[in-house]
């Protein structure tokens, strides 16, 4: 194999974590990229962190800026994980959601703007099924298809059009019941279950709710992968 040399200290740095990692454990089931950084979930429900850890995105308390793979301690299993501009949130096997990293918008949901160094709960009342993430706003589906949004919210993309941050999780207005969202930079797509006619033959029916003009250069790369 070809090897390139190394241009970014900080992406190469990022690159070897993470091969470290997949080269070491057999049993991963659940990997998310942001930037400079990455997570993974092995088939236990732990959480492995590593890479960059600008604003604390790794979830650690140690202030290490390259950091290598390693396990977030005395957090509850995990079924899955999104990570956004620099922080991270995690998915519990019983539905609730933790957060950790950059909050500047409120996107932890913890009704701060403070850094967290370390997961912390957020406090919603449903049971939620899936999370995911924009650059820095949050959207999660309920086991009852309910959508609540929280973070950024310039444009309206976290479900509100009163506030310009939201830090804590709001319940968004939606007249059916909701399967799956997808939160771009300044977007919100939206999947409900629908009849159109004979059409659809009972298929989801994706409904696209542009709250912004997304240019190419706006679009928010995110890695998320299945093994």
């Amino acid at each position: 194999m070809r090897k390139i040399p190394c241009k970014d200290a900080n992406i190469c740095s990022a690159a070897r974590a993470f091969l470290s990692l997949v080269r070491g454990t057999s049993n991963i089931s659940k990997v998310a990229a942001g930037q400079l950084f990455f997570a993974a979930i092995d088939q236990s429900g732990s959480v492995y962190t590593g890479g960059l850890n600008v604003d604390q995105a790794l979830g650690r308390s140690s202030s290490e800026i390259n950091a290598s793979p390693a396990t977030l301690p005395d957090i509850p299993a995990m079924q899955d994980i999104a990570v956004g501009d620099n922080f991270m949130l995690a998915l519990t096997k019983d539905s609730r959601i933790y957060g950790w990293g950059s909050n500047s918008a409120g996107q932890l949901g913890l009704g701060h703007l403070n850094t967290v160094n370390t997961p912390e709960p957020i406090n919603i009342s449903a049971k939620i099924n899936s999370i995911t993430i924009g650059s820095t706003h949050v959207l999660a589906v309920s086991t009852e298809g309910k959508v609540y949004g929280w973070g950024s919210n310039h444009f309206g993309q976290s479900g509100n059009t009163s506030h310009l941050y939201l830090d804590s999780p709001q319940l968004i207005s939606l007249p059916e019941k909701i399967i799956a969202v997808a939160a771009g930079m300044h977007l919100m797509p939206i999947m409900r279950w629908t009849y159109l006619q004979r059409l659809t033959r009972k298929k989801p029916a994706l409904i696209l709710l542009r709250l912004a003009l997304l240019k190419p250069y706006f679009r928010k790369r995110i890695v998320d992968a299945h093994f």
